[in-house]
């Protein structure tokens, strides 16, 4: 099953159980993994379950949630995915790596590209590379 999100990303489904309530405008897939068709920005998604609305494009992903991108890789148990405008919301605990820097938090705000991070409760370990303001 293809996933049309935005102008510019294509994302294939493939799960194991998909079950359509055409009346309702929603859908629930169970053993649930996407990925990007772009071949530019490649992401993979995957999940327990998804509960998708076709009303307001919002997937929100159930248990076992990763999500994988050039930019990192995100767990947790919980997404709430806007498809129109590519904002991920993780209510809950969070485990987030990036090259070699761990971060642990709750309530996350970001895409799915994981371009950025706004995180609160947030714990980690790593290095950061200090590059000298010659301005």
């Amino acid at each position: 099953m293809k996933m049309h999100t935005t102008e510019k990303t294509e994302w294939m489904m493939k799960a194991d159980i998909v079950e359509r309530f055409n009346i309702d405008k929603y859908w629930w897939a169970y053993t649930v993994v996407l990925e990007t068709l772009n071949n530019d920005n490649k992401n993979f998604y995957k999940s327990d379950s998804i509960h998708v609305s076709d009303q307001t494009d919002i997937l929100t992903g159930y248990g076992n949630v990763e999500i994988t991108s050039p930019n990192g890789y995100l767990s947790t148990d919980k997404i709430i995915w806007n498809r129109r405008s590519d904002m991920v919301y993780a209510p809950n605990d969070i485990y987030l790596k990036r090259d070699n820097n761990e971060i642990w938090g709750r309530d996350l705000h970001t895409n799915m590209n994981l371009d950025f991070i706004d995180l609160k409760q947030v714990k980690g370990r790593g290095s950061l590379d200090y590059v000298e303001n010659t301005d």
